[in-house]
């Protein structure tokens, strides 16, 4: 007796039963993410606030500094100019060593788990048995923003192309500003000799060729101004049977986290103009996480950063802004 064949799954149909929980999930991160730094930031911005103040109130004695910063936050406050998005530069031909470890997998396993307290790693060399390379289109696309209205504050996600970053420019109207952006390729466990979705439960990793472009300034006269900015993967799930998403990985990192007060200036290496990038590679890319068969999963490629300043009054300054704009130009899904 022939066995009935197994039908074959559609999982962008699938995902659009999931598709607001799979949004939710990437946005809750942002958002605790954001709330994080703004209580971080919140007890030394009180501080360098209290002492920005007294100083003024000292300086201010002095007519003639009082003339001459003035003049220079007038200045300052004409010369920061908004970020503009650039084409240019992101990214030539991989490397042959780059291409290799992309498509046969780093030979790493990196699995933790808690036994009475004690947090084990067991790291051992693997292959990858199935390697799936994707390329724009992906399957969905997500951006948020949060801080109010600034001289500048863009988010952007394109899944025609893989393009996606933000940018913002805290003038002299001061506050803060959160962006995140990101893309996302959905999958199953693919194990050897069985169909998709189906087999022995295993382990997945998922690695990208991402490059990038950024500027950032952080520029003050007395007032402070702080950011943060960084790249992440975050892998969700859900039966196929129904039920709630999961989270399976919550990966990320920070490119550059800096602050300026008094008398400060801190940029990019490059600045005015851009540098440039590959995100999540090497030793910052994402660990092999544990995948099941009758599941569906989603890997969120996604950039976030957050920025604080002073704004500009009459006798001090605080700026800050920061770009970044980055194209997935592949996703690959290791499984082992």
């Amino acid at each position: 007796m022939k066995s009935k064949p197994t039908k074959a799954i559609n999982l962008p149909k699938l995902y659009g039963a999931t598709r607001k929980e799979a949004r939710y999930l990437l946005r809750s991160k942002f958002r605790a993410l954001a709330n994080r730094h703004r209580l971080a930031d919140a007890g030394v911005g009180k501080a360098a606030t209290a002492a920005s103040a007294a100083l003024r109130r000292v300086l201010g004695r002095d007519k003639k500094y009082e003339a001459t910063i003035k003049s220079l936050v007038a200045a300052s406050s004409k010369e920061v100019l908004e970020l503009e998005r650039t084409e240019a530069k992101l990214g030539g031909a991989l490397s042959r060593e780059m291409a290799l470890g992309l498509l046969s997998g780093s030979g790493i396993r990196d699995i933790g788990g808690s036994i009475g307290g004690v947090v084990g790693v067991t790291m051992a060399a693997a292959k990858d048995t199935r390697t799936d390379l994707r390329a724009p289109p992906y399957n969905d696309v997500w951006t948020d923003a949060e801080g109010g209205r600034h001289q500048q504050q863009i988010v952007f996600s394109n899944k025609s192309t893989g393009r996606f970053g933000f940018g913002y420019t805290i003038g002299k109207e001061g506050g803060s500003a959160y962006c995140g952006a990101g893309v996302e390729v959905l999958f199953m466990r693919d194990a050897p000799g069985f169909p998709p979705g189906q087999g022995p439960a295993g382990l997945a990793q998922i690695r990208t060729f991402t490059p990038y472009g950024y500027i950032w300034r952080d520029l003050s006269y007395l007032g402070p101004a702080h950011q943060h900015a960084g790249f992440g993967v975050l892998v969700w799930s859900r039966s196929l049977n129904g039920g709630p998403t999961r989270t399976d990985q919550d990966h990320e990192y920070w490119i550059w986290q800096d602050g300026t007060s008094w008398y400060e200036e801190h940029t990019n290496p490059s600045h005015p103009n851009q540098d440039f990038d590959n995100a999540l590679l090497f030793g910052d890319q994402a660990p092999y996480f544990p995948i099941n068969p009758g599941r569906i999963y989603g890997a969120w490629i996604w950039c976030f950063g957050s920025g604080d300043a002073h704004g500009a009054d009459v006798t001090s300054a605080g700026f800050a802004q920061a770009l970044i704009d980055a194209t997935a130009r592949w996703i690959v899904i290791g499984q082992q």
